[in-house]
């Protein structure tokens, strides 16, 4: 597994990984079915 830590004033904040990964460690938590990406629009201006 590929995680990437993003750290704030030298302490942890957010964690990065691939969906693969994520979605493995969801179903090893016992959670059913695939979590689906949200999809971003930006506003209109």
């Amino acid at each position: 597994m590929t995680v990437q830590i993003i750290a704030r004033d030298g302490e942890p904040e957010y964690a990065v990984l691939p969906w693969a990964d994520y979605q493995a460690l969801l179903q090893a938590a016992g959670r059913q079915g695939e979590a689906e990406p949200v999809q971003v629009v930006a506003p209109s201006q």
